[in-house]
């Protein structure tokens, strides 16, 4: 149980970590908190649009949906490559490799963001609503992105 308790503190502080890089203000407490709707909400605010997602996923199986969602996104869009290793099915049910491998990504994708801050000495344009050459099509923004509110759940 201990280290379950401990894998948990460990993808929760990654999350948290990938939430304040991408500026979003807002914490996760549990790991019930790491739904779909997170996912979505954090794809929006790093690339824009996100066509195909259910807006208020209530099931599992709509969580999944979304979870597929934002995966395909990432793996053809963003990354141009093969994220099979991560299961929708499983993200949905909380399973904590799942979601740390998917915080992980983000997690990357952010440094990268900020690398290409650094290098062009402002903000990254795929962190704001301005336009860019290197986001997709299909994720390209459509105004400003609403910010997740948080849900103080008692730990797993």
């Amino acid at each position: 149980m201990s280290s379950s308790r401990s894998r948990a503190a460990e993808v929760l502080s990654r999350i948290n970590s990938v939430l304040v890089v991408a500026g979003l203000n807002d914490n996760v407490w549990s790991v019930r908190d790491c739904d779909s709707t997170l996912f979505v909400l954090l794809f929006k605010k790093l690339f824009g649009k996100l066509p195909g997602v259910i807006a208020s996923p209530v099931s599992p199986a709509q969580h999944a949906r979304n979870f597929d969602v934002v995966l395909r996104a990432v793996a053809s869009d963003v990354l141009s490559m093969d994220l099979g290793h991560i299961s929708p099915d499983a993200l949905a049910r909380g399973d904590l490799q799942a979601l740390y491998n998917l915080a992980e990504i983000f997690s990357e994708l952010c440094e990268v963001l900020l690398k290409r801050e650094d290098e062009s000495g402002g903000r990254p344009a795929t962190m704001h609503a301005g336009g860019s050459a290197a986001r997709p099509a299909s994720a390209r923004p459509t105004g400003t992105v609403e910010s997740a509110t948080p849900h103080p759940i008692d730990a797993d």
